[in-house]
């Protein structure tokens, strides 16, 4: 493209950006909130495009036509911003990774406690079983004598009661993995996908 042209099409483009950016003000006072950020984020989209495809492969031919609001920014296209991933896709991929880890670990943590809460319940059940079935074959001990009573029942409840504290704490942990209200646990939460389910 010769230089004559381009600056030509740099004119036109920077006329049309500001007629678009005209645009979003009056959307602005004219539609709802949700209708001016939609308006808005199309319009972004569109401007970006135009500057990724059209104007900085052209001020990358031209360097004295970029005009001096866009002096600061760099003449990326979109070819070399694929090839290098920019702050914010570095961050969000340390962030996806940080919360599947965490989502991982909560995940054995709840089967751990769930799995333990049933084996403590069945191991005080059969023990009751057990010694309830063994204490009165045990032989008769004089009236005068020490005795001792096993406290039977006492441990099958204790065993019970400590059974269903760890179920329940694993319950506790898969509400905090997968409901939507989980206040500072939300981000441990898997985001939700576009139909609004959650995955």
């Amino acid at each position: 493209m010769k230089k004559e042209v381009a600056a030509q099409v740099v004119d036109l483009f920077l006329e049309f950006g500001a007629r678009l950016d005209q645009s979003v003000s009056l959307v602005q006072h004219a539609s709802s909130e949700s209708e001016y950020n939609t308006y808005r984020r199309s319009v972004g989209k569109v401007m970006g495009n135009m500057l990724l495809d059209v104007m900085n492969p052209i001020f990358e031919a031209y360097p004295d036509l970029k005009p001096e609001e866009l002096v600061g920014i760099p003449n990326e296209t979109r070819q070399t911003r694929m090839a290098s991933p920019d702050r914010r896709t570095i961050h969000s991929k340390v962030k996806r990774a940080m919360r599947q880890t965490a989502n991982l670990a909560l995940l054995f943590l709840q089967w751990a406690l769930c799995f333990n809460g049933l084996l403590l319940i069945m191991v005080a059940s059969n023990t009751y079983v057990m010694e309830s079935r063994l204490i009165p074959v045990l032989p008769q001990v004089a009236e005068t004598a020490d005795t001792y009573v096993a406290p039977v029942f006492q441990r099958l409840m204790v065993g019970i009661a400590t059974g269903l504290v760890s179920v329940g704490l694993s319950a506790v942990l898969y509400y905090l993995r997968r409901s939507r209200v989980c206040g500072p646990w939300c981000w441990l939460r898997r985001p939700a996908d576009p139909r609004g389910t959650a995955t």
